[in-house]
Parts: structure tokens; sequence; C-alpha cells
């Protein structure tokens, strides 16, 4: 319902201190949606939509990370426990997480062939998901540290995620006085 009412209106409703509230929601997942529903799309159809393809670009992103590190038939088992989890459901509803997995996959394989910059682009889409979204980052960073990659490999990862959020924050500040 958020999410839907984030995409239709943007987020319009008055910040009250305290109470419940739309602006804890990220920008990614609505604003994907709404663009789509800008175009013509049924709301329903452009929630899920945006949910369904999302967690099909998660599961190429599992697949390719598992087939870089195990065996053929291990990597197609990764994406079906991936699939298939109890956790998975989200991953097909109106909501995020399909959005953040997507994200944290593809800046996994980045981050396997120590293509740092890419890796720190691609978080933002995990960033630009959900609140914890940034900690995509934090395990980024722990590849940095492991490859020995040194302090631009470590600004590459980090430093995109870093200016979406403080750039939202400042959207915060400047519509609702709060960031």
């Amino acid at each position: 319902q958020w999410f839907r009412l984030i995409a239709l209106d943007g987020y319009d409703t008055p910040y009250v201190r305290g109470l419940w509230s739309e602006y804890p929601f990220f920008p990614l997942f609505p604003g994907l949606s709404g663009a789509l529903m800008r175009l013509g799309s049924s709301d329903l159809i452009a929630l899920i939509g945006v949910s369904w393809i999302a967690a099909l670009i998660a599961c190429a992103g599992v697949y390719r990370l598992a087939t870089t590190h195990l065996a053929p038939n291990a990597a197609q088992w990764s994406v079906w426990v991936f699939a298939l989890a109890p956790g998975a459901l989200s991953m097909v509803l109106a909501y995020s997480d399909s959005l953040f997995l997507a994200g944290a996959a593809w800046a996994l394989v980045a981050a396997d062939s120590r293509r740092w910059l890419l890796a720190g682009t691609i978080a933002v889409v995990a960033t630009a998901s959900r609140p914890n979204g940034v900690l995509i980052v934090a395990a980024l960073l722990v590849g940095v540290l492991v490859a020995r990659a040194g302090w631009r490999a470590a600004l590459s990862v980090s430093v995109p995620s870093a200016l979406f959020v403080i750039g939202w924050m400042a959207s915060l500040e400047a519509h609702v006085g709060d960031p």
C-alpha cells in the first residue's frame, strides 16, 4: 500500500514526527513503478512487474555468481534455493526486496571480477531500494579488503551509495525538515 501511494502521488503526505509515514520507504521501487503507471500501466501490473523483472535479474546474478564458484549442478540448485526459499515470497510481491537483491547480487558479481567502480555503481540499486540496502557497501568493502585492492577501490565501492544517501537525506530535509 505504501509503495502504491508513493508511486501514484510521490512523497506528498505531511510528515508528523512519531507517526507512520511514507518517508522511510526509499524511492527506487516506487519511482520505477510510478514511471510505468504514468506511461499507462495499471498500478498492479507496474508494481508486480517491477518486482518480477527485478527478481529474474536477481536470479541471473545469483546464477552468475554461483557458476563462478560452484559446479554447474550446484549453481542451478543455488538459483532454485534462492527463488524458492521461504523469504523469496517477498520477491514476487509489490515490494522493493527484489530490486535490493538484484542490486546486491550484481554488485557482488562485479566485485568478484574486481570491477570496483561498477560494483559501487550497481550497489546504488540496493541502496536506493531499501534503508538497509547500504549494507551491501559493507560487503563490498570486505571484498576490497580481502582482495587488498587499496583505498581507490574502497572509495569506488562506497562513494556512489554514500552520495545517494546524502542526496536522499538532503531531499528529506528540504521537504519535511527532517533527514
